[in-house]
């Protein structure tokens, strides 16, 4: 049995992935903050809370003797506060920093300590973005969140090369992908993010990828040899 636990997977991306591993008779948890299509699946869960990460290998222990293979994929992420800093709300900004950064690292810490001894196939994927490698005005906290979770990849590579059974990981960005994030991205001020005359062209030229295509293309990467590779920080469009 292949198990998939899959953040932010009422929507976007973690949606489209949780649909398709679900139509390939996979066991997936999905986790979001709401199931508005009452999916018996779908875990309601804010994983920024301290006894989240409790519930969600609460749900995987009975399964681990069943697993052939586990992967996590912390998808789950917020693009702003989209603002020139000095202008920045320090409430969002830490809201931010809590789902994008403490969220995925203290997930994927717990998952480690559940399942680094098991004799089989583990994954981590941490969606990532372009962003975290190239600086975006505007966009001050997510390069930076986006950054922080490429370093924590880098880290666990290197320990994970040690280990007997080791848990293969990789930050992947996904794309420029038609979602909830880019609406947002396109309703900013052009004087918090000069650079939003390319997102609102991409968007009106048809050159953003589906949720379902970046998935598809997420999966091929998880299943190529890329993922077991030397370099953690991939990108969807290497495969």
């Amino acid at each position: 049995m292949k198990i998939f636990i899959i953040t932010g997977a009422s929507k976007g991306i973690g949606n489209a992935l949780a649909t398709i591993l679900e139509s390939e008779g996979h066991k997936v948890l999905r986790i979001a903050r709401s199931n508005p299509d009452n999916l018996s699946n779908l875990m309601p869960l804010d994983i920024t809370t301290d006894n989240a990460n409790t519930k969600i290998l609460k749900w995987l222990k009975p399964l681990i003797s069943l697993a052939t293979e586990i992967t996590l994929i912390n998808n789950a992420g917020m693009i702003g506060p989209i603002e020139q800093i000095g202008q920045l709300d320090n409430a969002h900004l830490e809201k931010a920093i809590a789902l994008n950064v403490i969220a995925p690292i203290s997930l994927t810490n717990d998952f480690a300590a559940l399942t680094q001894d098991l004799p089989i196939s583990k994954n981590v994927i941490n969606i990532s973005s372009g962003a975290g490698r190239h600086v975006y005005s505007g966009w001050s906290i997510y390069c930076t969140t986006k950054a922080a979770i490429d370093q924590f990849t880098r880290a666990m590579h290197v320990e994970q090369t040690t280990k007997p059974y080791p848990i293969y990981v990789s930050a992947l960005a996904p794309g420029v992908i038609d979602t909830d994030m880019q609406v947002e991205i396109r309703g900013s001020k052009k004087t918090a993010f000069p650079n939003i005359d390319r997102f609102v062209d991409l968007k009106e030229n048809g050159n953003l990828l589906s949720p379902h295509e970046s998935a598809t293309m997420i999966l091929n990467y998880l299943n190529s040899p890329l993922m077991k590779g030397d370099n953690p920080i991939a990108d969807v469009r290497d495969i």
